[in-house]
């Protein structure tokens, strides 16, 4: 307890002081990602911060317990307060003026750095993943959706693409909002292969495919395909998707719940020759 009480009142060497207790000078480092974090948890609770902002920091840091808020504004002190005091009060002691100086200088621009740069920091990640949030995505048959579509099928269904069948249509999209809210289509020309004998015997998702009823809306619609644009080359493989979602009648299909927000389903058309693979997130 005694050796507390002295580095406490800054009796030991300077060098000591910043390398020891200063986490070899460092010790602002940890306070800043500390202060982050902390304002971080509280900023979801400032309601003169605007919404978007508020919304990510709920979304990035959640919403912590008291008991959580208390340890984190213990452990920032520790970072800042303890290093920031032993520090000066032994550059005090020291005999030499220019590190003395030197010390008390990195204490004080450390503290400004560290009470102005987590505020600082939090509305520059946050307006930069507002930005990007909110700026749409939407690609269309490129050779890189093309290219990942047989292993995104693979990875989802838990089976290959039928041999024989061609990739038709690729679609990705992200809508501007601040959840991630996402679609992949992937939309398999079946013209070339017995898609009756294929339904027969293909398990997508550990299930055989049967004829129900889909649930319209989020887990399953036409976002994306562009069903307003009629004369578009590609209608003919994606009219009769959006017909089919726009009628909600009863469909060859099978679902897959990732999470309460994140569905796949598979959907066949006999008569069109089609397989409708849709995956998204809202």
């Amino acid at each position: 307890m005694k050796k507390l009480n002295q580095i406490w009142r800054g009796e030991i060497s300077l060098a000591w002081a910043y390398w020891g207790v200063g986490l070899l000078g460092l010790y602002p480092v940890f306070a800043f990602f500390s202060g982050l974090l902390n304002f971080g948890w509280t900023a979801a609770g400032f309601k003169a911060f605007p919404l978007p902002f508020r919304m990510f920091a709920l979304q990035t840091f959640g919403t912590p317990s008291l008991a959580t808020l208390l340890v984190g504004l213990v452990v920032f002190n520790i970072f800042l307060v303890v290093p920031s005091r032993v520090i000066w009060r032994s550059a005090n002691r020291s005999s030499t003026k220019f590190w003395r100086r030197s010390a008390k200088g990195h204490v004080v621009v450390s503290c400004i750095f560290v009470i102005l740069g987590p505020p600082i920091a939090f509305f520059v990640i946050a307006g930069l993943y507002i930005q990007s949030a909110l700026t749409p995505e939407f690609k269309e048959n490129t050779p890189t959706l093309i290219a990942e579509a047989p292993a995104l099928f693979i990875h989802h269904t838990n089976i290959s693409i039928p041999k024989g069948a061609v990739i038709a249509h690729t679609v990705y999209y992200r809508l501007p909002v601040m959840d991630y809210e996402f679609g992949n289509h992937i939309i398999l020309d079946a013209s070339k292969i017995n898609l009756k004998g294929w339904m027969d015997t293909a398990l997508p998702f550990g299930e055989p495919i049967k004829r129900s009823k889909p649930d319209p809306g989020l887990e399953w619609n036409s976002e994306g395909l562009k069903c307003d644009e009629p004369e578009r080359p590609e209608s003919r493989i994606t009219l009769p998707i959006c017909n089919a979602v726009k009628s909600g009648a009863t469909a060859w299909h099978i679902k897959k719940r990732i999470d309460l927000d994140h569905v796949v389903t598979l959907t066949i058309f006999p008569k069109e020759k089609l397989i409708w693979f849709y995956e998204t997130s809202w």
